[in-house]
């Protein structure tokens, strides 16, 4: 049976989204099967072997549909792999003269 691997994610204006549609694109790539969702949607954390969670980060902050998705799924989730990934903008840099 191939392992399943639940990509979800959590985010405001969907940069997030885009990247957890690229995790898949690379899990799918290795053989495997991978579903994503956003948080909100998550029905049944047993149809999967792993979890993969990205959230968009402000201020330092996750946003709170991941944190509460974590603190609500913690039994599950402890019996399973998963991957913590913050979706973060690189700093733009500017150069002073």
């Amino acid at each position: 049976m191939t392992p399943s691997i639940l990509i979800t994610y959590a985010t405001k204006y969907g940069a997030t989204a885009g990247i957890a549609e690229k995790i898949a694109e690379i899990v799918r790539g290795a053989g495997l099967e991978a579903d994503v969702l956003p948080v909100e949607k998550v029905a049944d954390l047993t149809l999967y072997d792993a979890v993969v969670l990205g959230s968009a980060v402000y201020m330092g902050q996750w946003r709170k549909e991941a944190a509460d998705f974590l603190q609500a799924n913690e039994a599950l989730l402890a019996r399973r792999p998963v991957c913590c990934s913050p979706a973060v903008r690189p700093a733009r840099v500017t150069h002073r003269r």
